[in-house]
Order: structure tokens, then C-alpha cells, then sequence
């Protein structure tokens, strides 16, 4: 049974506290959730994180649950107001605002980007 919606079968787990965050695979930790809640719990997350980094892999997660859904279970899963976005266009946005411009010393020890000025 899903903890957070006990109407749902629960089909994994998720941590409550992320495990790079210093989360550890203790009961406390751990709780059962649909895989429409657990992708609504990842999407939300990635749509409040502030670091580029955590909100990729939030979006990245949510995606690779959705993937795992059955019909029924997207179908749940879209039924929720909030979850009516494509999640592979806020993927490519969050990727894109991420990275780092590369960039290199001229001639005369001015920087240059490699994007915007190749040769000049």
C-alpha cells in the first residue's frame, strides 16, 4: 500500500531523504509509494531544486519512472493538475541553463568563449 496514497498499490521505494544527501537504507529513511506518487514526488522536486545539478537528476528520475509505467499507472499519474508537463523539454532546459561556458586565453590574455567567438 502506498503511504502517501493508500488507494494506490505501492510498486517501490523511495528514500526521504536522497541518499547523496547522507540518506542511508534504514527503515526511517524508506517508504513504499506508487510509481505515479514516486514520479510526482521526483517532478516536484526538480521543479523546486535551485541547483541545475539537482534539478537535472530530479527530472531525470521522474523521467525514468515514467518510463516504467504502465497505461493505467500514467494515466493516474496525468490525471494530477500538476503533472500535466513534458518532462523531456524541462530536461533540455535544465540541461542547457547548467553547463558551463568553455573558455580560453587569447593572444593577449583576454577570455574567450567557444561558443560565441570561435576565430575572432
Amino acid at each position: 500500500m502506498c503511504s502517501r496514497n493508500p488507494k494506490e498499490r505501492a510498486a517501490e521505494i523511495h528514500h526521504k531523504k536522497r541518499v547523496r544527501d547522507g540518506g542511508r537504507n534504514t527503515l526511517d529513511n524508506l517508504e513504499p509509494v506508487s510509481r505515479p506518487t514516486h514520479a510526482e514526488i521526483h517532478l516536484k522536486a526538480g521543479l523546486n531544486a535551485y541547483d541545475p545539478r539537482t534539478r537535472t537528476a530530479e527530472l531525470w528520475a521522474a523521467r525514468q519512472i515514467k518510463q516504467r509505467m504502465t497505461p493505467q499507472e500514467r494515466e493516474i499519474f496525468h490525471s494530477k493538475p500538476g503533472n500535466r508537463v513534458n518532462i523531456d523539454s524541462l530536461l533540455a532546459t535544465s540541461r542547457s541553463n547548467g553547463r558551463k561556458k568553455k573558455t580560453t586565453r587569447g593572444k593577449r590574455g583576454r577570455r574567450r568563449s567557444f561558443r560565441n567567438n570561435r576565430g575572432r
